[in-house]
C-alpha cells in the first residue's frame, strides 16, 4: 500500500469511525502497522445486509424492493447526520 493510499484509507477510517446510529457497527479503533491501515469493530451478533441479500436469492424472494431500498438508504443516510 503506498503511502497515499495509507492516508487516504486512514482518513476513510476515521469518517467512519464518527459514525453513530444503531443499525452501523461502530468503528472501535484504527491504526497503521506495517504500511497497512487497519480497523477495530464492535461485536455485532445480527445478521449483515449481505447475508440479508444472499438468502433473498437462496429462497428466490428476488431483490429488494424499491420500497425497502428506500428505507434501507434512510437509515444509512440518517448515520450521516
Amino acid at each position: 500500500m503506498s503511502m497515499d493510499e495509507q492516508k487516504q484509507a486512514y482518513l476513510e477510517a476515521k469518517t467512519l469511525f464518527r459514525l453513530i446510529h444503531p443499525n452501523i457497527i461502530r468503528i472501535r479503533d484504527v491504526f497503521k502497522s506495517k504500511g497497512e491501515v487497519g480497523t477495530t469493530f464492535e461485536f455485532c451478533d445480527k445478521k449483515s445486509l449481505f447475508a440479508e441479500i444472499e438468502r433473498r436469492m437462496e429462497e428466490e424472494e428476488g431483490p429488494m424492493t424499491e420500497e425497502e431500498c428506500m428505507k434501507l438508504f434512510v437509515q444509512i443516510a440518517l448515520a450521516f447526520k
